[in-house]
């Protein structure tokens, strides 16, 4: 009676051991491969040893089979956690053989010759061989382990190997033509006892390697996150920040303090963030964005554009929220340049040809009447040959800024090529008339212009087209307004002369 109170508190606590660690890597997410086969394995083992209390004459035929069953399938699982858990690749041709193959031999012991001895001995040979198996692979891989866990996984598992090496010797000593079910369970309550104490042991020992594991990931983790080129921070559920790194603080200019235990929409670093609808709707989802481009602040007041990604992770027990920013202020601004570089004339600083043609391409499709005024400056070499370039280029400098004051809303100027601008004048929306319109344009141009002391008074002779009355393309109203300009300029010499 007493020992059968042992067997079953040991039975109790070998199940709750194995039960908490399950719970623990439930709980905590983790999802290490073999974790399954552990668990699984300790269930089988436990379980088949605990079936010989319910074994006798009558029971034999089913409960022998599911014992040996289960302690050959149980020595598998475990030996394949530790396969699976330390990624080895084994050779198990061996496993695959011997273990249908002794379970064979085992069920031939029980239903065809009967022999009780034999199934004892047959059913722990098997086992113990898994066992050797698996001490194996703990020494294949004990570079990947410290030297105390390599001694404890080693010396639990040669445990049982032994344990069970030992009882198939100690079987040959006993009495086989007294030996019943009964006596058999008696026989084996040290080995169930002793097996459920390794187990709890075995269980602590494989826990302590996923714990180790997870140690140095989260050491890896925070490494690399405390240490990286990139600006990160972590939130919590409640968009409250619990890590922010070094990257961050130095090249944002933030305190520790200024982060840390704040809501992200409460930091002046995310107000522009959280105005945005976009950013705020995917938070309170619990989605993921990957490089969102956001305008933030940084410590000092600047505003900066910046890519950023926000990544959640269910750890169980919380769920965090990791966020990557990667400033592209200076890709933006090289982007603005390059844009000038492309749309804009770099003497004059107005739109160019090529953003002249898009413009006009916008324009037509809007349908509405405009006029398009062509402008030649008269004799502007003269100046360049008499002054010299350096002159030539700041009255044109100074010229593309007095256009560009001078026309108005919903009008448009353009320098077209060397001392040739184009004007596009909207007719139908404006309130100002189209004379008036060039009336000020004129002036802008023929206001008189003092450089370096030398007042300079430049002409301009214009042609004026209409859209979509002289075309409705670019080249077509340019060649009209061309045309007008030439005959004004023959007016005007005739007059001269």
């Amino acid at each position: 009676m007493v020992y059968d109170i042992i067997v079953w508190a040991a039975y109790c606590m070998a199940i709750l051991v194995i039960f908490s660690l399950y719970f623990v890597c439930y709980k905590l997410k983790i999802k290490y491969a073999g974790i399954n086969n552990f668990l699984i394995g300790q269930l089988l083992i436990s379980s088949s040893l605990i079936l010989l209390w319910f074994l006798d004459e009558q029971t034999k035929y089913i409960i022998t089979p599911f014992i040996g069953l289960y302690l050959i399938l149980g020595g598998y699982e475990l030996f394949q956690a530790m396969v699976k858990f330390f990624s080895l690749n084994v050779d198990q041709k061996d496993i695959y053989l011997i273990l249908p193959g002794g379970f064979f031999i085992y069920m031939c012991f029980l239903f065809v010759y009967e022999l009780l001895v034999m199934q004892v001995i047959t059913l722990y040979i098997v086992t113990a061989y898994i066992f050797f198996k698996s001490i194996f692979v703990i020494i294949k891989v004990r570079q990947k382990l410290k030297k105390e866990q390599t001694y404890i996984l080693v010396s639990i598992i040669l445990g049982f190997s032994m344990l069970y090496i030992f009882r198939v010797i100690s079987v040959f000593f006993l009495d086989i033509h007294t030996l019943t079910y009964i006596n058999i369970r008696n026989f084996q309550i040290s080995t169930v006892i002793v097996t459920y104490i390794l187990q709890i042991f075995l269980t602590y020992g494989f826990a302590n390697l996923i714990f180790e594991k997870i140690r140095l990931k989260t050491n890896q983790f925070n490494i690399g996150f405390y240490n990286s080129p990139l600006s990160m921070l972590v939130i919590d559920d409640n968009y409250v920040v619990t890590e922010v790194n070094e990257r961050f603080m130095n090249h944002f200019t933030y305190k520790e303090q200024a982060l840390l235990g704040k809501k992200i929409c409460n930091i002046r670093f995310f107000k522009h963030v959280c105005s945005d609808s976009f950013f705020k709707e995917t938070l309170n989802l619990g989605q993921s964005i990957h490089n969102k481009e956001l305008s933030i602040v940084d410590g000092t007041g600047i505003t900066k554009q910046v890519l950023m990604s926000i990544s959640k992770i269910d750890s169980g027990d919380r769920i965090q929220s990791f966020i990557t920013i990667t400033d592209i202020s200076e890709i933006h601004l090289l982007n603005e340049k390059l844009n000038d570089y492309a749309y804009y004339d770099d003497l004059t600083h107005l739109p160019n040809r090529r953003y002249l043609n898009r413009y006009f391409n916008a324009k037509v499709l809007d349908n509405k009447r405009f006029a398009l005024l062509w402008m030649d400056l008269n004799d502007f070499k003269s100046i360049n040959d008499t002054f010299g370039h350096t002159i030539g280029d700041d009255v044109l400098t100074i010229l593309g800024e007095r256009l560009m004051a001078s026309i108005q809303k919903g009008d448009f100027v353009a320098r077209y090529a060397g001392d040739e601008f184009l004007a596009m004048l909207d007719i139908e929306r404006s309130v100002m008339t189209l004379e008036d319109k060039i009336n000020l344009i004129m002036d802008a141009i023929e206001h008189e212009i003092n450089l370096d002391n030398k007042i300079l008074k430049i002409r301009a002779s214009i042609g004026l087209s209409e859209f979509p009355l002289h075309g409705r393309n670019l080249n077509d109203l340019i060649k009209k307004a061309d045309n007008e300009m030439y005959e004004h300029k023959k007016i005007t010499k005739s007059q001269q002369n």
